[in-house]
């Protein structure tokens, strides 16, 4: 089995290496969580499957540039110069999102190439808009991004240039081409996406071209008798009672929403697909399937969460209608795993530790603050007192032991309210503190003993300079919270003056951030 873990760790040692994310431990606790007489099968398939399906940093600067040779050729351009002169490229997307990341890679790949850059790129009277991204699943994030319109969610094509007109008149004045450029799609959602698009935006008609590299394809056109059905598809084979239940609860779900009230979850005939490509073999496919279900069906059963969200699958989140057991995606790349994937790949939960530890990156601050109130919901439900004891003795012994190392403590406090809240912190450090009703939970959670435990600790410990001004949770404490609790920051504080005295740079200069300007003038 360790020669398994090291073969598997060779492939994905990239999965969001700059945070130190992945290492042989992480995948043999996963392989742990499964029934023994399974891991070493899960193991071998799930090498075969990555060497398939994982996306290398470095992969995807190939199929970046791939991209625009394609393009090049396909429009009959002389020159990758004379095409990017001629093409803007769509920037839409959120900072943690791929598409960001994606044209990083473009930028640094046209200027070393083609003498040339994006900034250059024709951004007022282009040919071809070029939408690039990185997995195409249902469609949702593409479709969204570019023709919501509600209220402050602006997508790219109704939103107004600095000449005063949307980017739709403008795409149709100049009879433009609308390229979409993936590393992966979903043949059965892509073969969707221009009827989807053309219904949305009022049946206008939008011409579109793809540029994507067929190595890292998903053939999940089930009406398809020839598709090749490379992702999660079981047959009824893997039928036993719990997903004899489960998938009476899903019919029933969406059923009452209206939705296909005469339709049933469709399982894979036996005999498709004709020829096994993508698992080791056509049993073995059947085997893994089952495994990854069952595992999925009991995550799905332990979480209200996941019980609660129409979308939610065991084998991975689809739309809320989709009469399925789950999407099924098998794809992964260094930076992030779509949550088409099965749960078990992603899902966490006290109880389980996913192999790929997803990143939560949405386009609206309402999605951001939901995924921050569902973790916070799902972590404090199941933390009992005597969890709380075990964290906060550790805690405690961790403080003494580098009590004059102040970045060990300020990572020891942020990692003490994650544990206690269940909010992980990068969510804190990313600024996401500006949400405002994260701002009224973080108040609710912290009406709770245990919080108020913590919050008192924290306040003595960064009073007496022992935790960084920079501490993102402690200026969200004294800014939103400038009466009681800056009284006792600013008593302990006095005390703390009267016996020894504190200078420039201490404590009383961070406390000055929870007072206001008239008052910092006065200190």
């Amino acid at each position: 089995m360790e020669e398994l873990i090291s073969d598997i760790y060779e492939i994905i040692k990239d999965f969001r290496e700059e945070e130190g994310m992945m290492n042989k431990e992480r995948i043999k606790i996963w392989i742990d969580q499964f029934n023994p007489d399974d891991r070493i099968f899960v193991l071998e398939e799930m090498k075969h499957i990555l060497k398939q399906r994982y996306i290398s940093k470095d992969k995807a600067k190939e199929l970046v540039k791939g991209m625009i040779e394609f393009l090049v050729s396909n429009f009959k351009f002389n020159s990758a110069k004379d095409f990017l002169l001629q093409s803007s490229f769509i920037d839409n997307q959120p900072e943690g999102k791929s598409q960001k990341v994606l044209l990083k890679f473009l930028d640094e790949i046209i200027q070393t190439e083609y003498s040339t850059s994006i900034a250059e790129c024709n951004s007022t009277n282009p040919k071809y808009y070029i939408y690039i991204d990185d997995i195409l699943c249902t469609g949702d994030t593409l479709i969204k991004g570019l023709t919501i319109n509600k209220g402050d969610n602006i997508g790219w094509f109704n939103k107004t240039n600095e000449n005063g007109k949307t980017n739709l008149t403008i795409f149709n004045e100049n009879k433009a081409v609308l390229v979409i450029a993936y590393f992966c799609v979903h043949k059965l959602k892509i073969k969707k996406l221009h009827q989807r698009l053309w219904f949305i935006m009022d049946k206008k008609n939008i011409e579109m071209v793809y540029a994507f590299d067929d190595t890292f394809n998903i053939d999940n056109d089930i009406d398809d008798p020839n598709s090749k059905l490379d992702f999660l598809f079981p047959t009824e084979n893997v039928k036993d009672d719990s997903v004899i239940e489960f998938q009476t609860n899903i019919e029933n779900k969406i059923w009452q929403q209206g939705y296909n009230k005469t339709d049933k979850i469709k399982y894979r005939e036996q005999t498709k697909p004709h020829n096994e490509t993508f698992f080791t073999s056509a049993p073995n496919r059947e085997r893994f399937e089952k495994i990854i279900l069952t595992k999925g069906i009991e995550l799905y059963n332990h979480s209200e969460t996941l019980k609660n969200n129409f979308r939610a699958r065991p084998l991975g989140y689809g739309l809320a209608f989709d009469m399925n057991l789950g999407f099924g995606t098998l794809i992964f790349t260094w930076r992030n795993v779509p949550f088409n994937v099965p749960l078990v790949f992603w899902y966490q939960d006290h109880l389980w530790k996913p192999l790929f530890e997803r990143k939560f990156i949405s386009f609206t601050s309402k999605d951001i603050e939901t995924t921050l109130k569902v973790i916070a919901e799902e972590k404090m439900k199941n933390i009992t007192q005597e969890e709380y004891n075990v964290i906060r003795t550790a805690y405690v012994t961790n403080r003494e032991k580098h009590k004059t190392d102040y970045p060990k403590l300020l990572e020891l406090d942020v990692n003490f309210l994650e544990e206690i809240t269940g909010i992980e912190k990068k969510y804190w450090i990313d600024g996401y503190l500006n949400s405002p009703s994260f701002h009224r939970y973080f108040k609710k959670i912290t009406m709770d003993a245990r919080g108020a435990k913590f919050l008192n600790d924290g306040y003595e410990s960064w009073a007496k300079g022992l935790i960084s001004s920079d501490n993102l949770l402690f200026k969200f404490i004294i800014l939103n919270n400038r009466g009681a609790v800056f009284n006792n920051i600013e008593s302990l504080r006095k005390k703390i003056l009267e016996s020894s005295g504190v200078g420039e740079g201490s404590p009383i200069n961070t406390i000055k951030l929870g007072m206001p300007p008239e008052e910092q003038e006065k200190k």
